[in-house]
């Protein structure tokens, strides 16, 4: 084998192992596809203060590419949440608290449940996952290192992302 070809295998082997089958890359009808990406901030006259960042990600797409559609969708999907500051877990849960009251969602069990999960205050960097299996109808948060909190029914995932939703539009922005 030639000192050439030996660097070329040598970067192909990389690269699979890093990313995975280099002929599956971006073709695996499994694979989630994003939706968009916005930025939670808050005001603080005079001053604008960005705290997250959030993604979205679908399995599949809804037959209409609409916000209230992909809320409403009974698909898998995910939302990634990145700590662009330090957020205090009273705030963070109190902004959730009035997001499910908005989305007039009151069953109190679930609520305290999801809260759970962000009874610590959100590090810089710290990234949480808010995922839904549609199989199983289970709503899944991860934050950080810490154990994933689980609720489950459909109604409770439409009224999270109908919460996570408000941060803005770009969440749909690549329907």
């Amino acid at each position: 084998m030639s000192r050439a070809s030996g660097r070329t295998l040598a970067v192909v082997v990389s690269l699979a192992l890093v990313g995975g089958p280099l002929s599956a890359a971006g073709t695996d009808a499994g694979a989630y596809k994003p939706t968009g990406d916005a930025v939670l901030k808050a005001n603080h006259w005079p001053f604008t203060v960005e705290l997250l960042s959030v993604r979205h990600e679908m399995r599949d797409l809804p037959a209409e590419r609409s916000r209230r559609a992909v809320i409403e969708f009974d698909g898998d999907k995910r939302l990634t949440v990145h700590a662009l500051r330090a957020i205090d877990a009273k705030r963070l849960t109190s902004w959730l608290r009035d997001g499910y009251d908005d989305a007039r969602y009151r069953d109190e069990a679930r609520i305290q449940e999801i809260l759970g999960a962000f009874s610590n205050a959100l590090q810089k960097d710290e990234e949480a996952v808010i995922q839904y299996d549609a199989a199983s109808r289970t709503t899944t948060v991860t934050v950080g290192r810490r154990a994933p909190v689980q609720v489950t029914g459909a109604e409770f995932m439409r009224a999270t992302w109908a919460v996570w939703f408000e941060v803005g539009d770009g969440l749909v922005a690549r329907l």
